[in-house]
C-alpha cells in the first residue's frame, strides 16, 4: 500500500514539475495592435526581400498574396477575412507603390507589368 501511495505523489509530483510556469489563459489576448505594427508584419517579407535584392522572391510573395485574395473571393469567406485581407492588399500595395522604382529596377523588364497588374488589383464588393 506503501508503494502505491509513493508511486501516486510521483506521479503528481511529475505531472505539477512538467508544468509551465505560465498559467494558461483562459481569455484570449484582444489587445489592439497599432496600424505601424500592422504594417511592419505584413511588409517584412517584401522589405526582407528588397533588402536583399531577391527580386524572384518579390515576385513570389506577390503571386501568392494575388492567390490568397482571388481564393478569398472564390470561397465568398466572411466579412471578418475579406476584410482583413482587404486592409493587407491596401498595406502591400502601398508599399509597392512607394518602392516602385526600386522593385521595377530589381526585377529588370519584367518588373513594371508585375507592379503595374499588383497595384491594379482590387477586392470586388459584396452585394447581399
Amino acid at each position: 500500500m506503501k508503494k502505491l501511495l509513493f508511486f501516486a505523489l510521483t506521479a503528481i509530483a511529475i505531472s505539477f514539475a512538467s508544468c509551465k510556469k505560465e498559467p494558461p489563459k483562459f481569455i484570449p489576448d484582444d489587445t489592439p495592435q497599432t496600424e505601424v505594427d500592422s504594417v511592419a508584419e505584413t511588409t517584412k517579407d517584401f522589405v526582407t526581400a528588397l533588402s536583399d535584392k531577391d527580386g524572384d522572391k518579390i515576385v513570389s510573395l506577390l503571386n501568392d498574396f494575388t492567390a490568397k485574395v482571388k481564393e478569398i473571393v472564390k470561397k465568398n469567406e466572411n466579412s471578418y477575412t475579406r476584410d482583413k485581407i482587404k486592409m493587407q492588399l491596401s498595406i502591400i500595395q502601398q508599399w509597392i507603390s512607394d518602392n516602385k522604382e526600386e522593385v521595377i529596377r530589381l526585377l529588370g523588364e519584367k518588373g513594371t507589368p508585375i507592379v503595374n497588374t499588383f497595384l491594379e488589383l482590387k477586392m470586388p464588393e459584396v452585394v447581399n
